[in-house]
């Protein structure tokens, strides 16, 4: 699953506490090195901006969608184009 937008990781965390495969694609290095430190060897960090990520190519195109807690600027069309659910959609299908 990709996350855009991770922020500090506090979806973040709770997708990983559940076993999902993450790619968290953050725009800030900042942020991004926090993630990457937080959740070392669970979560790949790719330090880009979504809008310009090409949506056919991987990490933007995983079979289980993508999902972003307060997506970034554009980070909702990219999730509504990626066909990827909302954070409470996400709370909803992964399992407690």
């Amino acid at each position: 699953m990709v996350e855009v937008g991770p922020g500090e990781g506090s979806l973040t965390r709770w997708l990983v506490k559940r076993g999902v495969r993450l790619t968290a694609i953050e725009v800030d290095p900042r942020l991004a090195a926090t993630i990457r430190e937080r959740f070392a060897g669970k979560v790949e960090v790719k330090v880009a901006d979504v809008l310009d990520m090409d949506f056919c190519e991987p990490p933007l195109n995983p079979p289980e969608g993508g999902c972003g807690e307060d997506p970034p600027r554009g980070g909702v069309e990219v999730l509504q184009q990626a066909g990827g659910p909302s954070q409470h959609e996400v709370r909803d299908r992964t399992p407690p």
